[in-house]
């Protein structure tokens, strides 16, 4: 039972993490840090000087 609630829960986990990420990077290079971007201590700068 455990393990079929995990099998299912764990796809849908990944994907909204894959989402979060892309919308973390569109925001950045679009510069709009507004939202949680600032909220997760994360701005443009950091991002580019990371890359």
């Amino acid at each position: 039972m455990l393990k079929g609630i995990l099998v299912f829960l764990i796809p849908i986990v990944l994907i909204g993490l894959v989402l979060t990420a892309i919308r973390a990077t569109i925001m950045a290079f679009r510069d709009d840090t507004d939202g949680f971007l600032v909220e997760y201590g994360i701005n443009s700068l950091d991002i580019s000087a990371i890359l």
